[in-house]
């Protein structure tokens, strides 16, 4: 083949319907991955048991009804989840496993508007009941 005839050919596949196949194929790959989920972790020492090693003691007590609990060692932690995908999904399940030594008291949501909930899968976790595992689903994500 000479020079001329490949122009053809490159020019055919280009204008054809070859070449829009497979664009369309390429785009509908791309648009039907699973789609990406950020997230970010801050954690913060609210109160530390290091704390009671020295003379003072520190403890925090919460009540709730007729029942009293003391803590000596608080961390908050926030746990930013984010869709980066270009499709919303109607829920997003989450599973947290802590380590061994923590467990949490309370969960919280802070949603973008009253439109997107919280919803735990787990039991409900309070101070009287902690857990070192949470479990939740974010409807619609």
């Amino acid at each position: 083949m000479d020079n001329q005839e490949w122009v053809r050919l490159g020019g055919t596949l280009v204008g054809g319907g070859a070449m829009g196949a497979l664009i369309t194929a390429a785009i509908g790959a791309h648009r039907n991955r699973i789609q990406p989920v950020g997230y970010r972790i801050v954690s913060n020492r609210i109160l530390s048991a290091e704390f009671s090693k020295t003379s003072l003691s520190c403890k925090l007590m919460l009540y709730s009804g007729n029942r009293t609990t003391t803590f000596d060692n608080i961390l908050m932690s926030q746990v930013l989840i984010v869709n980066k995908g270009n499709r919303d999904m109607t829920c997003f399940r989450l599973g947290l496993t802590m380590k061994a030594a923590f467990r949490a008291i309370h969960i919280e949501a802070s949603t973008s508007d009253r439109h997107h909930v919280m919803v735990e899968a787990s039991k409900p976790i309070d101070f009287s009941a902690p857990s070192a595992e949470i479990d939740v689903e974010l409807k619609p994500f």
